[in-house]
């Protein structure tokens, strides 16, 4: 996430929209709470605008919570697919 956050075009602007595509978190509830709370501060000091859109399969509650809190923090979506 960090790299994709530093990525730049020529411009020197941020990327529009990130795709975070995963099958959930191997961490505790605890790191993933962690995980939020890091991912907002990176995208506030690289790309402070950029909105990260989540995507996940089969998640567990606590991957559930977390995908939502990174979207809704950069006002993108979350989607979830369970089948």
């Amino acid at each position: 996430i960090e790299k994709a956050l530093q990525v730049q075009d020529d411009s020197r602007s941020a990327p529009a929209v990130i795709y975070l595509l995963t099958d959930g978190f191997e961490m505790a509830s605890t790191d993933i709470r962690g995980l939020t709370e890091t991912v907002a501060e990176m995208r506030s000091r690289y790309a402070p605008r950029t909105k990260i859109n989540t995507i996940c399969f089969w998640p567990r509650v606590e991957d559930r919570s977390a995908l939502e809190a990174i979207a809704a923090q950069s006002f993108g979506e979350a989607f979830f697919i369970t089948e």
